[in-house]
């Protein structure tokens, strides 16, 4: 790729080149290219939500404060560079609950159907993030269930983008074709269409809870406050 770009131009972006024998820890626009990645993907974390708090009514200069100060206290300015997928993670969730809320103000199916596919893309992102579709899918399950009471008998018996049969292929089309996309992929890495190395770590949740918790909370290294101290 830096043999595209002009002569100085890599030296420039990426700095002199660092190597160990075969291996290169940088000065490689590939490198470079992957670095840059992490302060991007935070950006547009931030800039969805404060987009979302718009959404839900918060003024602008609350909104944009918030908004500065989750990019500044979080990991996103102190690591996001190095745990790029976090971002890319957080970016899905939070934008699949931007797109249901807009749904649930505005009935529009198209909003249903990219809130759908941004849950479904967690799976892609992490596995782990996946537990995150437990609480997008209560949420959802609060939207429908709130729209239906509207209007049941018109939502149900309706052939149309907003009726039962519009909703379940904008909610299920998506999902499925992610799924399809990780079967794929997995067999072709691990020869098997749900198992991997990351699934096999499930048989080690078998710990103390309240010793898991207390970690979660209190661990010099891996507490939520250390990597978000605005929650203090």
């Amino acid at each position: 790729m830096g043999a595209l770009l002009p002569a100085g131009w890599v030296e420039t972006l990426a700095g002199k080149r660092i190597a160990a024998g075969a291996i290169v820890w940088g000065g490689t626009i590939e490198i470079f290219a992957v670095g840059l990645y992490g302060p991007l993907a935070a950006a547009v974390l931030v800039g969805v939500f404060f987009f979302f708090q718009r959404q839900l009514g918060v003024p602008s200069r609350v909104a944009v404060v918030v908004s500065l100060l989750l990019g500044a206290t979080s990991y996103l300015a102190m690591m996001g560079t190095y745990f790029l997928r976090h971002s890319s993670e957080a970016i899905a969730i939070l934008g699949a609950l931007c797109c249901f809320h807009a749904y649930r103000r505005s009935g529009r199916i198209a909003a249903l159907a990219v809130g759908s596919l941004l849950a479904s893309l967690t799976i892609l992102i992490r596995l782990p993030a996946a537990l995150a579709g437990l609480g997008l899918a209560g949420y959802l399950a609060f939207v429908l269930a709130e729209r239906f009471r509207a209007k049941p008998a018109e939502r149900v018996q309706s052939a149309g983008a907003n009726g039962l049969p519009g909703l379940l292929v904008a909610i299920g089309l998506p999902f499925a074709a992610v799924v399809t996309v990780h079967m794929t992929v997995n067999y072709l890495k691990w020869g098997t269409l749900l198992s991997s190395p990351m699934t096999d770590q499930f048989s080690k949740f078998g710990g103390d809870f309240a010793t898991g918790a207390l970690g979660f909370l209190i661990s010099p290294a891996c507490s939520i406050f250390a990597y978000t101290p605005l929650l203090l």
